[in-house]
């Protein structure tokens, strides 16, 4: 397999890969290996669980069965154990660059997550999230946080901007259940997806909108421009129709995408 030069990420997972068991018994010292699965208690639980935690060394795959934590690389392991959780995946990915003498600098071709998210899981968002939910604790380095809000002024869920040197990244944060465990997540919502803006829509039930893509260029409209109602769906114009725009009936609304997409996310 050809290994990207371009792609910290995929470097520093062939490297942890192929050094594995010795990794693993710095990393969770105490533990056995059987077969293919390398089996530890888990450090950041208090109430261990025998053989729940286990690693497997040749797919680099990870799970405790017993509070239902998993990732899928020994990357999302490292996070999960030294960084503060598997939200931090780029810092450990660059932590591990260094041990292993990689260019820390290159490109990290991969998106950070809360937690890696398996396509059998069932997720079920709870929009908007019950009085006790506090709010998500959000991944260091935001250059911003945009909060989508109801109609009442409610905080519904997060969007965090991640502005880099050629590229710019989003972590949307939701409360919700994942496999039964309530928490916040750094997944979307289940579909429809709600609209940025709807308190704005609340305070001026007559006013204009202004649809755009995206929250950031939005709140920048806003300010300059307070006689509009601005408001945006999120997720580029690929997700026009995976949100519910019910809430700008009866009223006059110009729509505006990128200039890339514009007129695709414009199109009916």
């Amino acid at each position: 397999m050809t290994i990207p030069q371009n792609d910290l990420f995929a470097q520093v997972r062939c490297a942890a890969l192929a050094a594995y068991p010795g990794l693993l018994k710095e990393w969770l010292p105490g533990g056995k290996l059987v077969g293919n699965e390398y089996i530890v208690l888990n450090p950041t639980r208090a109430d261990h669980t025998p053989d729940s935690f286990k690693i497997n060394v040749r797919t680099g795959k990870w799970s405790d069965f017993a509070c239902d934590d998993r990732g899928g690389d020994p990357i999302s392991l490292y996070a999960y154990l030294r960084c503060g959780g598997v939200a931090n995946r780029v810092q450990a990915c660059r932590e591990l660059a260094e041990k292993f003498g990689l260019d820390g600098t290159a490109p990290v071709r991969t998106k950070p997550n809360l937690r890696v998210v398996e396509k059998n899981d069932d997720w079920q968002s709870i929009v908007p999230p019950p009085p006790n939910a506090g709010r998500p604790k959000i991944m260091s380095g935001a250059t911003r946080l945009h909060t989508y809000k109801g109609a009442g002024g409610q905080e519904l869920r997060f969007v965090a901007r991640y502005d880099k040197a050629n590229k710019k990244d989003f972590l949307p944060y939701t409360y919700g259940t994942l496999n039964g465990k309530p928490g916040w997540y750094s997944r979307h919502p289940n579909e429809p997806l709600c609209l940025y803006g709807l308190d704005r829509r609340a305070a001026n039930p007559t006013g204009r909108v202004l649809m755009q893509e995206g929250e950031q260029k939005t709140d920048l409209v806003q300010e300059r421009v307070p006689s509009l109602v601005c408001m945006a769906w999120s997720g580029g114009a690929n997700w026009v129709s995976k949100h519910d725009f019910g809430p700008t009936a009866g009223v006059e609304v110009l729509v505006c995408g990128d200039a890339i997409d514009g007129e695709k996310a414009i199109k009916p």
